[in-house]
């Protein structure tokens, strides 16, 4: 699969706050008004239901932030945990891995939202693993409050893009390794 095939979306319109990040061959013959479709993906599984809800909210409010830049967005981890929530569907990745997989290859490229968590994210390593292989651009997101202050509502995030490449993916897990093991 090829750069050019994973990337026919054309007309969109809105700000281009990624094109800053996005190598160029992605916007070579697409002309200024084309928007890469977003693949959101990001830390999710934990033990106790206060920790889930809010990687899912704080992936929604990121999901809202690529909307509202003009990219369609497919936010797995949101729409998961609200359908899981009002059912009895099962929110292991064995239940979803099929449905991430299908909506990462439908996108032009993956966002992975960051977390305290992240790191130690089977799943999102899972995902980051098909964008590589499938040679997707990936881009970390990180949410920063507005002046330092503590977060209220979505008007006081503000998000910062990076190019997150596999040694990097690579790097931050086993930093994260090194931390938990130098505290065993």
């Amino acid at each position: 699969m090829t750069l050019q095939n994973l990337h026919t979306r054309k007309g969109r319109r809105g700000q281009d706050k990624l094109k800053q990040i996005l190598p160029k061959v992605l916007q070579e013959g697409y002309g200024e008004d084309w928007r890469p479709s977003v693949y959101l993906t990001g830390a999710y599984s934990a033990p106790d239901a206060e920790t889930r809800l809010s990687h899912a909210t704080s992936q929604s409010l990121a999901a809202a932030h690529l909307l509202r830049l003009g990219y369609p967005v497919l936010a797995p981890v949101p729409m998961g945990h609200f359908i899981c929530e009002h059912t009895d569907l099962d929110r292991s990745f064995a239940t979803w891995g099929e449905t991430c997989r299908t909506m990462l290859s439908v996108a032009d490229l993956m966002v992975v939202f960051y977390s305290s968590t992240l790191a130690d994210s089977k799943d999102v390593d899972v995902a980051i693993g098909w964008a590589a292989r499938w040679h997707y651009p990936i881009i970390l997101m990180r949410a920063v409050p507005v002046d330092n202050m503590p977060v209220g509502d979505p008007s006081d995030y503000t998000y910062t893009f990076e190019r997150l490449d596999v040694p990097t993916w690579l790097k931050l897990r086993e930093n994260r390794v090194e931390k938990v093991n130098r505290h065993d």
